[in-house]
């Protein structure tokens, strides 16, 4: 039997930033990602196809619900984030993303993460430039990644 024993303490909800992983950048995924495995998920950092958004504003909104399937649980994953700015270089990165296989990596307040996808069950990264009509509102970049996957989200902890 196991006992689990909540400390008080704050939590703030949320994200902070998300991280967008190509496959290619993997270095280490075990075969079945889990909680107690996840510390030796490892990847490269760098702008090559790692790159870390801190979304402006509240836009970052990471989530997954569960589906019964007769061959066990599926988990519809969808992360969506605005870049309230246009600029060259993210729309560089964005296009090299668009219709790729991606893990995200959301970064929270008190420095967990949660890991969304695997080697094994990907998610798909979309992107679309939307321009205002309007002088006060801002042009951006709207991002979605998206998956139904067998894989479920993972906790991550940095040792």
């Amino acid at each position: 039997m196991k006992i689990v024993s909540l400390m008080q303490r704050e939590q703030i909800g949320g994200f902070h930033s998300i991280e967008v992983i190509t496959l290619e950048d993997i270095i280490f995924c075990p075969h079945i990602l889990t909680n107690e495995n996840a510390s030796t998920f490892q990847y490269t950092k760098g702008y090559s196809d790692a790159v870390e958004i801190m979304p402006v504003g509240e836009t970052l909104a990471v989530g997954s619900s569960t589906t019964k399937t007769s061959s066990g649980r599926l988990f519809n994953i969808t992360a969506t984030f605005e870049v309230l700015y246009l600029d060259a270089p993210i729309d560089t990165i964005f296009n090299n993303f668009q219709h790729k296989k991606v893990v995200v990596k959301a970064n929270k307040y008190d420095g967990t993460s949660i890991i969304y996808g695997s080697v094994r069950y990907p998610l798909t990264f979309y992107y679309d430039l939307t321009n205002s009509k309007k002088a006060e509102s801002p042009s951006k970049f709207k991002a979605k990644i998206t998956g139904k996957i067998s894989q479920k989200p993972v906790i991550y902890k940095p040792i």
